[in-house]
C-alpha cells in the first residue's frame, strides 16, 4: 500500500470508523467471506443492523456481494478498497488487536 493516501481514502476511512459495526463487519469480511446471518451471530447484532451496514459498505465500494442472485444466504467479502481501508486503519490505530 502506498504511503500516499487520497482524500477519498481518508473519507472512506472516516466513514468506516464512525460506526463500530461497519468497522467490525469490514474487519470480519477482510479475513473471510460471510453471510449476513453468520455476521449477525458472530457480532451478536440483529440481522437488520447487519443488513443496513452491509448496504452502506457496499455503496462505499468496501464490500461486494458474491452471490447477488440469491435471496437467502448471500455471501459478502471485502473488496480491494475495503482491504485498503482496513490497512490504513491498522496503520493509524491499534484497533485491530481488540
Amino acid at each position: 500500500m502506498s504511503a500516499e493516501k487520497s482524500g477519498d481514502d481518508w473519507n472512506a476511512v472516516s466513514y468506516v470508523i464512525s460506526s463500530e459495526l461497519r468497522l467490525k463487519i469490514l474487519i470480519h469480511l477482510s479475513k473471510d467471506a460471510s453471510t449476513p446471518s453468520s455476521l449477525a451471530r458472530a457480532l451478536n447484532e440483529p440481522i437488520s443492523r447487519i443488513s443496513t451496514a452491509l448496504k452502506e459498505l457496499s455503496e462505499l465500494g468496501a464490500v461486494v456481494c458474491l452471490t447477488p442472485e440469491r435471496k437467502k444466504g448471500r455471501l459478502y467479502r471485502a473488496t480491494d478498497k475495503g482491504i485498503k481501508i482496513i490497512g490504513i486503519i491498522h496503520s493509524m490505530t491499534d484497533i485491530h488487536r481488540k
